[in-house]
């Protein structure tokens, strides 16, 4: 995929490189949007918490 390609990736679109396919081009969806957004918050305000005491 050329550069010029991947820079004019419209917003919400990601670029997925894997060694032993082409590249592959997929929707990126806001983790607020899950289902399971509370578990994701607990566990996001938990690391971040123990990055801190680092």
């Amino acid at each position: 995929m050329p550069p010029e390609t991947i820079r004019t990736l419209p917003f919400g679109l990601a670029l997925v490189l894997l060694r032993s396919s082409p590249p592959l081009v997929t929707d990126l969806r806001p983790w607020t949007a899950r289902k399971e957004v509370e578990q994701l918050r607990t566990e996001r305000t938990a690391i971040e918490k123990a990055l801190q005491r680092r």
